[in-house]
């Protein structure tokens, strides 16, 4: 019978290698406010290339590479390429005994060929891990026209306000329905509050 392994330990020290603002807040429900100001980088792209393995600490890591179609902070090649914590699925290791260590519950996942929009942390400074901002709620999937996070852009305009002078028709339609939330027009209204400054100059704000 093959032993399993079962990484204890493991994921607290992941968490530990986060940065310390991932950790601070991932927990917590994430606006779009806090998806620009938290994130290193933002860009929308296909997923090309998936796959995962152990790094010579021995934590295990999925690798998403992107082929970037638009890059709205911090991505200035064709692709772009992060590792998140967790394998795809579990393993057999060379010695017989069986990994578990996927990505748990709450990570995003990522599927071949799919269009996403990622909002990303900076990667841990021990590790190099990258992930989400807020988990779930900084990967958002197209679906058709659309784009939906991980827990269905319940979050993305709580407790939100922007000056409704900046917004257009189609930006406006954003915070009244955001289950239905337009792909392009979400991804021109990030692009306008990065470009513009609009956290910095108080445009867009947590509402008091």
């Amino acid at each position: 019978m093959r032993k399993r392994q079962y990484w204890p330990g493991l994921l607290a020290l992941a968490l530990l290698f986060i940065p310390l603002v991932a950790t601070a807040t991932s927990m917590r429900p994430q606006n779009v406010v806090d998806l620009v100001e938290l994130s290193e980088r933002i860009i929308v792209g296909n997923v090309v290339d998936l796959r995962d393995g152990f790094d010579a600490q021995g934590v295990p890591y999925t690798e998403i590479t992107l082929r970037v179609t638009d890059s709205i902070r911090g991505a200035n090649g064709s692709t772009y390429t992060f590792r998140q914590f967790g394998l795809l699925e579990p393993r057999t290791l060379p010695d017989g005994r069986m990994s578990l260590a996927v990505s748990p519950d709450g990570w995003p996942l990522f599927r071949q060929d799919e269009e996403v929009m990622v909002f990303l942390y900076q990667p841990a400074s021990v590790t190099g891990l990258q992930t989400t901002v807020g988990l779930l709620q900084g990967k958002f999937s197209r679906v058709g026209d659309e784009f939906v996070n991980g827990v269905d852009n319940i979050n993305v305009f709580h407790d939100v306000t922007i000056d409704p002078g900046q917004l257009s028709s189609q930006e406006e339609q954003l915070l009244r329905n955001p289950s239905a939330m337009k792909a392009d027009a979400f991804v021109g209204m990030v692009r306008r509050a990065v470009e513009d400054r609009w956290i910095e100059t108080g445009v867009m704000t947590h509402a008091k």
